[in-house]
């Protein structure tokens, strides 16, 4: 299917099942309330895309481009994104029922998950710097080989989180829900220096 097949595939349908879109560049694709279901995405660059009440069921992208989309009152439901760039999205946004997404190889900078129910997400080897959490919970959310500078943890409830590989970040227990959470040596040690316990 050649590039320009995909883009009039793409706006001309509203419902899409098991279906394949492999590569080309659409900046600001217009899929506002289309739906998406056992479908895959690769290499496809959809930057600053118009996501706003689009439903994605079961859904897979890999390498591809979704920095800046709009994703108002999308549904994400057991979405996997694999080595692609997301970076600038305002989850918050997105529909609260079923919110299930899973992040690998990804590029989540200066994205806002702010107040987002997050269980179990898992969120592995990716590049997280300025994300906000604030108000998420993330109980047994993973964050294995994730890099999370200057990512912001404020009211985050982080029961049984996995943080033990994870980098860069720093985690004060005073405004964070902390119970069985999982911290690098570094990272333990500096939490226990924030409390003022000397090891």
């Amino acid at each position: 299917m050649t590039q320009t097949d995909v883009a009039s595939r793409l706006r001309s349908a509203e419902d899409f099942e098991d279906e394949l879109f492999e590569g080309g560049s659409y900046p600001a694709l217009d899929l506002r309330n289309k739906r998406f279901a056992q479908c895959r995405f690769e290499a496809v660059s959809m930057d600053k895309a118009q996501l706003q009440s689009v439903v994605f069921d079961e859904c897979t992208f890999v390498r591809c481009d979704l920095s800046m989309a709009l994703v108002g009152d999308c549904s994400f439901r057991d979405v996997r994104f694999e080595h692609t760039k997301l970076m600038g999205i305002d989850w918050t946004v997105a529909r609260d029922l079923l919110f299930d997404v899973s992040f690998e190889g990804c590029v989540l900078s200066y994205g806002v998950f702010a107040g987002r129910k997050m269980r179990k997400t898992e969120l592995v080897d990716c590049v997280a710097h300025e994300v906000d959490f604030s108000g998420s919970d993330l109980t047994e959310a993973s964050f294995a080989g994730t890099d999370l500078r200057d990512a912001v943890f404020n009211r985050t409830k982080l029961v049984k989180t996995d943080l033990s590989s994870a980098l860069h970040y720093r985690i004060d227990p005073s405004i964070n829900q902390l119970s069985k959470t999982r911290f690098s040596m570094e990272a333990g040690l500096e939490t226990l220096r924030s409390m003022g316990i000397l090891v």
